[in-house]
């Protein structure tokens, strides 16, 4: 380096540097003021006026191009005049790249060198006015609204302009005709400031014009536009951010440069994307509807001459088989356009190290590299969303087939699956298919990248390769280990992870049972211990995570050793060419040889997840043509239903096939029947004897084993009502017409037969008040009648009817008797299962059923005086009194559920926008713990230190070693990396010094990256069981209006999805973003000290990349948000129909269910197509900046060795290779960064419920009570206040009463009357308002929930059990030797239950599906008398078994309970009857209380009234 000379003696700064400012500035030196020509100095001027200012302006230009503003809305004059503006700004970048060629041609010819303060000022010109350039695009619609711009940068522009015309006045005084080069300088001079007067003509231009408008002045202006106009229907008309269908209409350079993504990330930034509505509408070819019929054809095989049933595979291979394979073409030009890239820095160092080498050899080095780069960019970015597209294709083709699959085979055909299996096909399988898209395609292009890779190796050192890829081929088998480990840990922690979401479901579900008896702590035990079994398996898989890190991380170094290592003992030469084109290539080898074992991993589970999903669709069908007989064989009969000779088997549940050969099958035998033309015919018999059975055998929801059934209208479906009703989420009106046109006459109609007129008139939103979840904001009542209107909306030929009665008091099932089924229904065929004796004897037959048989069947007559006993009660009163009747209200005035919840429409999920709030990180900073999360970053710096000091080393050896090959002399440089030192002597042997100092560093690189590694997995894990730990305890703590008004899924979200995301999503990508961003860092640190020219790219760089990331991160953000509630519907519609699909099937509304799925598919993948685009869009253009970085350190070098600056070979090429990898790390910064940031999305949601759930209180304010409570089991309310939440009425009004020791006490009163409120009164389910409440004059409300509920029992309404066995759920705290317990189960009646399932330790499955709803009731009866309280609550117990089994119930609570005090809230008169006193309750007071029969003999009594009304 001529110009700067260093002095390697004695150090003296002031001899240091040594600065020829001749070959610098010229033959006139660095003048600061010229006398002869009274003007300031050339050189001074470029250097020390107008490279500051363009540098200062050019910052500032970057920093308005990221700034994040608001949308402005111009004019076609403004817009012109910024376009104009940008072409002159465009000039003037491109005046001094043709000004320095042309110097430099005509130095060339005169052999006269081009002044190097020239080409630093064109340099720094083009960089400034390019980057204004994009400042100037940006003022289209940001900035401000005037035309002009920032005042900063106009005041900026001015100085430059000032310099321009200061340059211009001192080309005119030195002006020399005789020299071409002074000509050039003057007239481009002249040219620069003749465009910049231009400029200014488009600022002066911009005063006169209008100014643009903000967001909300153009929106307010287009709403008035549009209120004038009757027409604008269409949604771009309406919607000036209406984004169209993606791609539609762009153009080749667009889709090329993903620039029709642009309007979608501007939407992001303005916080206008709020819902699927905002997103781009997909393009026709990736609809869900068209593909998932192109698929389905080809699944069928009905695309050609084959029309056999295809296997999953070859269907998928026959619809997108030719688009995806096709698809691999970009990716081999990817990986060429890679191998070029080591090839040609091999060829650039080369060319620096040899000064003999023309210029253009140089330059044709640095251009390959930068179209190679560029290439590469354009096929990966292309690759990638085009791999994307297909996966979203399949992801369609794949959810849509299981979703229609489901609603095909019969309900004992699926139940061979579980049923949590069948939503994972949906999930986990899908998502595992799609992302083997990827895995296929770098199935063949690793090993091709090897192979070739492999041979470069060995051009650059020989043999000497080997022993890095033998080390690389020992980690193939190794990793491969560790993948099946990871694969089988994977496995049993999805087991384990299913079993606690399963025991969470259970405990969401049945929240308040839990609640009523205390077994919060039991469930939480239950899954923790569950949790704790997962966590296991997660350690082990984190840690062999670990591993897995440790060796990726640490295999660059150690392969750069062992090959560079055996190279040099070889009796080679290392030279910068061979030691960084290698670390290149083994770059290029390392990343191919780690990710091969995961593409393998990925193909495996694709294949396993597609041969799981192939098993479902292996599941026969419904087969209706040979279930049902045929018209013909049954025309003479003149029947609407025959069953001949049939019997009828269910299937078993997958989850239950290692039970014993003892848990037989249900089974229905020899079934006989015959139903004519509107006949009503009632199937009646004891709990568990099959009558819903043969419903569902009638529907082929069973498998048919022999004979013959017949059904007319097979084509339009059934009426069916099941015994426990099935409701959408909707509107009450949505649930009624279930798809059918409204028609208002036929609809009030059906409402006033189905009784719920009165009901919608109390409601504030009628029929249109939502309905929850599984009706969840309805009584039992009101659910079973809406499901009973829905079946009557739909005018089916013939109804099959199970329980509908029970569910209601006795005038509504008398109004539903007389006006529905023997109204409506008059002329429709009706099979009705019931108990009710009331409405027998209007039927036109009756069957009996027993065992799973028909034991009679016949004329009413006959069958009631045989068969009375399954339903006949003992009658205690006058003939007058109907004793099998129920009691509550008439359906002339029927008062609002007291527990009926009305949301304002459909409740959508809270959802947080903007940024991820700093509170969400320091939570999951905290879960981690200070000095862990210390730590991890500490090691990481360490790592990255190593790493580059690593590199480094390698650079110092290539440049310092000297010719001789024994021994070297090292003098310390004052000016080297690691600082000024006493120069001094050191003689070793050279190839050992450096391989030594070079292991030693690699050693230290090693164990820090071992370190962060298992620090990493170590604080994983203590986060993911902190966060779950207090979730789990926030939920089960929580009040229970918290669960009347969240949905279960919604809950359990957080503990499945969520979970997972803190558990492994998380902390894996953060990993990464860490890994990344000190990878950044120390890439740029080291390659600015090779080049520090660089960082005059660098700089402007920087402000453009902070604008990248603003504009991705916001909508990336509001895009995963926008995805996840996306997502819900699917699965909810999916849950849905799974709970409900023996309606959907007997209405055949399955068309539209699978219309309704497409729907909401549609949405979730617009919102993925989206974000996909989006990553793309940010992934192309980090991409440019790798390619102008590499494109810059390669210009940079060149000129630099070309002009004599004395340029390293070393470090230029340490610099170029990482400049290589600088690509990926900005595009692995910004994605690992937004990915992360949309994981922590799931820390917010889970933190929302840690936070945001109000606790139950958990304290006692008075001491331990000394002596046994309660003891006479007397309850006083007093003047109690009570309501269910702050918004809604109170449903208790002051109420007072009290009973006496050991009274059994009924309580009736009409729907809303307050009778369920008692009870939450009386268990704390929420707080009184005033008033008192006092057992054993206690008052309840000092007393701690535990404690309080602990001495109480209650059996609820609806029966809770849950997975496990049956002497789980009847001693679920294991407090009851065997023998207590069996005695349990003989005095209940449940000998059969136990003896069928073999031992009470054998599982009862999910929610006791082994038993009936009877026997379930049952199951909590027993639980009841286990625990034998003091106090015993029943909330009508008894509403859905028979007669008989209701007099067993009875008859056990009367011996049982003999000593306690009993509440029950009376569902039949015998119940009332039996009783010591009746509480008759009205609108939430105590209309009277008083013994039955001083009641019944007060005629004006309320008890009275509603025991005699009439219909």
């Amino acid at each position: 380096m001529d110009w700067l000379q260093i002095d390697t003696g004695p150090f003296d700064f002031g001899q240091h540097w040594q600065w020829n400012w001749t070959e610098v500035c010229g033959s006139e030196g660095f003048k600061i003021w010229d006398v002869e020509s009274t003007n300031f100095g050339n050189c001074f001027s470029i250097l020390c006026v107008q490279i500051p200012v363009l540098v200062i302006f050019s910052a500032v230009s970057a920093y308005y191009c990221g700034k994040p503003t608001h949308r402005v809305f111009r004019t076609k004059g403004q817009l012109w005049t910024i376009w104009l503006r940008c072409v002159l700004v465009l000039l003037m970048a491109v005046l001094p790249i043709v000004e320095i060629c042309l110097l430099t041609a005509e130095a060339d010819k005169i052999n006269e060198p081009v002044n190097y303060v020239e080409y630093l000022q064109a340099g720094v010109q083009v960089m400034t006015w390019f980057v204004h350039l994009g400042m100037c695009i940006t003022l289209r619609n940001r900035l401000t609204l005037s035309s002009r711009g920032p005042a900063l940068a106009i005041f900026l522009w001015n100085l430059t302009f000032l310099c321009d015309m200061l340059l211009f006045r001192s080309s005119l005084l030195h002006v020399d005709k005789t020299k071409l080069a002074s000509d050039i300088g003057f007239t481009f001079a002249a040219s620069t400031v003749a465009v910049q007067v231009f400029y200014l003509s488009t600022l002066l231009s911009s005063l006169w014009a209008s100014d643009g408008l903000t967001a909300e002045q153009h929106a307010s202006m287009l709403d008035s536009t549009i209120s004038g106009h009757s027409y604008s229907q269409f949604q771009e008309d309406q919607d000036p951010y209406y984004l169209g269908v993606a791609a539609d209409g762009a153009s080749c350079l667009s889709r090329l440069f993903f620039q029709w993504v642009t309007p979608l990330m501007k939407k992001g930034v303005d916080a206008k994307l709020t819902g699927t509505d905002e997103l781009f509408d997909l393009p026709q070819q990736a609809s869900t509807r068209i593909v998932s019929r192109r698929f389905n054809d080809a699944l069928s095989g009905q695309t050609g001459q084959d029309r056999k049933q295809r296997t999953l595979l070859s269907a998928l291979h026959k619809s997108f088989g030719v688009q995806f394979y096709s698809i691999g073409v970009l990716k081999l030009l990817t990986d060429l356009a890679g191998f070029a890239s080591p090839m040609l820095l091999n060829g650039l160092v080369n060319f620096i190290e040899d000064k003999s080498k023309s210029v253009r050899t140089g330059l044709i080095y640095a251009a390959g590299l930068f179209i190679a780069t560029t290439i590469a960019a354009f096929c990966n970015a292309h690759f990638s969303y085009l791999v994307s597209v297909v996966g979203l294709k399949i992801r369609a083709s794949l959810i849509t087939v299981v979703y229609n699959k489901i609603l095909k085979p019969s309900l004992s055909s699926l139940s061979e699956l579980n049923m949590g299996a069948i939503v994972n096909y949906m999930s986990t399988d899908t998502d595992r298919i799609v992302n083997s898209c990827a895995s296929f395609h770098a199935f063949w292009s690793i090993p091709f990248q090897i192979a070739v890779t492999l041979y470069l190796l060995y051009l650059q050192v020989g043999l000497a390769f080997l022993a890095g890829l033998a080390f690389s081929i020992i980690l193939i088998p190794i990793n491969k280990c560790i993948a099946s480990k990871i694969g089988q840990l994977s496995e049993k922690l999805m087991e384990c992870k299913d079993d606690r979401v399963k025991c969470v479901s259970e405990a969401i579900s049945g929240i308040r049972v839990l609640k009523y008896h205390v077994w919060e702590d039991h469930f939480a035990s239950k899954i923790k211990k569950l949790r704790n079994s997962e966590l296991k398996y997660l350690k082990g898989r984190k840690y062999l995570d670990a591993l897995c890190v440790y060796f990726w991380a640490t295999t660059p170094v150690l392969i750069s050793i062992l090959t560079f290592t055996t190279y040099t003992l070889m009796g080679n030469k290392l030279t910068a060419a061979k030691v960084f084109t290698t670390i290149a290539l083994l770059n290029m080898l390392i990343a191919p040889l780690n990710t091969f074992p995961w593409a393998l991993n990925g193909l495996t589970e694709a294949w396993v997840s597609m041969k799981r999903i192939q098993r479902l669709l292996l599941v026969p069908d419904v087969d209706v043509a040979n279930y049902y007989a045929a018209f013909n064989d049954f025309e003479s009969r003149r029947t609407d239903v025959t069953v001949i000779g049939a019997s009828f088997e269910w299937g078993h549940s997958a989850a239950d096939e290692n039970a014993p050969l003892i848990q037989s099958k249900f089974t229905l035998h020899d079934i006989n029947i015959e139903v004519f033309p509107g006949q009503l015919v009632a199937v009646i018999g004891p709990v568990g004897s099959g009558k819903s059975s043969i419903l569902a055998g009638l529907l082929a929801e069973m498998d048919k084993k022999c004979g013959s059934v017949f059904m007319t209208d097979l084509k339009d479906g059934f009426g069916y009502v099941a015994q426990q009703p099935w409701l959408q989420r909707g509107t009450i009106r949505d649930n009624i017409l279930f798809g059918k046109t409204y028609e208002h006459t036929r609809y009030s109609e059906v409402l006033e037969a189905c009784c719920l007129e009165n009901d919608l008139q109390q409601l504030q939103r009628g029929d249109l008040t939502a309905v929850g979840e599984s009706g969840s904001t309805l009584s039992g009542g009101q659910r079973a009648r809406v499901a009973l209107a829905r079946a009557v909306y739909q005018d089916k030929l013939i109804y099959l009817l199970d329980d509908i009665l029970s569910a209601v008091d006795l005038e509504v099932a008398r109004n539903i008797f007389s006006k529905c089924i023997m109204g409506l229904l008059k002329d429709k065929t009706r099979l009705l299962c019931t108990h009710n004796r009331n409405f027998l004897q209007n039927a036109d037959w009756i069957v009996v059923v027993e065992n799973g048989c028909i034991k009679a069947q016949g004329h009413p007559e006959e069958i009631l005086e045989n068969f009375g006993q399954i339903i006949e009660e003992p009658k205690k009163l006058a003939s007058s009194l109907d004793t099998s009747a129920n009691i509550e209200e008439t359906s002339k005035n029927v008062e609002p559920s007291e527990n009926i919840q009305e949301p304002e429409g459909d409740q959508r999920e809270e959802q947080e926008t903007g940024n991820i709030r700093f509170s969400v990180i320091t939570d999951y900073w905290c879960a981690l713990g200070h000095l862990t999360a210390v730590t991890i970053l500490l090691s990481l710096l360490l790592m990255q230190t190593s790493r580059n000091l690593s590199d480094w080393w390698l650079s110092y050896w290539v440049t310092h070693i000297s010719h001789n090959s024994t021994s070297v002399i090292i003098y310390q440089e004052r000016n080297s990396f690691l600082g000024w030192v006493e120069p001094k002597a050191i003689e070793v042997e050279e190839v050992t010094f450096y391989l030594i100092v070079y292991g030693m560093i690699a050693g230290l690189n090693s164990i820090f990256t071992l370190v962060r590694a298992f620090l990493f997995a170590f604080g994983g894990i203590k986060a993911a069981a902190s966060l779950h730990t207090k979730l789990l305890k926030s939920v089960l703590r929580g009040k229970v209006n918290f669960f009347d008004l969240t949905p279960a899924g919604r809950i359990i979200n957080r503990f499945s999805s969520d979970t997972y995301t803190v558990d492994d999503s998380l902390p894996f990508i953060l990993n990464i973003l860490l890994a990344q961003f000190f990878g950044l860092i120390g890439s740029l640190v080291v390659t600015t000290y090779g080049l520090p020219w660089l960082s005059l790219v660098l700089v402007p760089l920087l402000p453009l990349y902070r604008w990248l990331q603003f504009y991705y991160r916001h909508t990336s953000r509001e895009l995963k948000r926008i995805g996840s509630v996306a997502l819900s519907p699917v699965y909810n519609h999916f849950n849905e129909t799974l709970l409900g699909f023996t309606t959907i099937k007997a209405f055949r509304a399955s068309e539209r269910f699978s219309q309704t799925n497409e729907l909401h598919l549609e949405n979730s993948q617009k919102a993925q197509f989206s974000s996909m685009a989006a990553s793309q869009w940010l992934g192309l253009r980090l991409q440019f900046f790798g390619v102008i970085i590499v494109g810059s350190v390669g210009l940079i070098a060149v000129v630099q060795h070309h002009y004599g600056y004395g340029v390293n070979p070393g470090l230029v090429g340490l610099a170029i290779t990482y400049a290589l990898t600088m690509t990926s790390l900005l595009n692995g910064v910004i994605n690992a960064f937004t990915e992360t940031e949309k994981e922590m999305i799931a820390v917010e949601r889970t933190q929302q419920y840690i936070r945001q759930i109000e606790p139950e209180p958990q304290g006692e304010t008075m001491p331990p009570l000394s002596y046994p409570w309660p003891s006479q089991g007397v309850i006083f309310f007093n003047s109690v206040a009570f309501q269910h939440r702050s918004n809604v009425p109170f449903s208790l009004k002051g109420v007072t009463f009290q009973t006496h020791p050991a009274e059994k006490v009924g309580i009736v009163g009409r729907t809303g009357a307050g009778k369920s409120s008692l009870f939450a009164a009386l268990f704390r389910m929420n707080e009184i308002e005033h008033g008192q409440i006092l057992i054993d004059a206690v008052n309840i409300s000092n007393m701690g929930l535990r404690t309080l509920r602990s001495r109480l029992e209650i059996i609820p309404q609806e029966p809770f059990l849950f997975s496990g066995t049956l002497r789980e759920n009847i001693d679920p705290l294991g407090q009851y030797s065997t023998p207590e317990i069996w005695s349990v189960i003989r005095k209940c009646h449940l000998e059969d239950v136990a003896f069928r399932l073999g031992s009470i330790d054998f599982t009862i499955g999910g929610n006791g599906r082994m038993l009936s709803v009877g026997q379930k009731q049952l199951v909590c009866l027993a639980r009841a008398v286990l625990h034998n309280a003091k106090i015993l609550c029943i909330d009508e117990a008894t509403a859905n078994v028979d007669n008989e089994t209701d007099q067993h119930i009875q008859t056990i609570i009367r011996e049982s309970f003999l000593h306690s005090t009993i509440l029950t809230i009376a569902h039949r008169i015998k119940t009332v009857l039996d009783c010591d006193r009746v509480l008759v309750m009205g609108d939430g007071v105590v209309l009277e209380f008083d013994t039955p029969d001083a009641l019944l003999q007060n005629p004006d009594s309320h008890l009275h009234r509603l025991m005699h009304e009439k219909l």
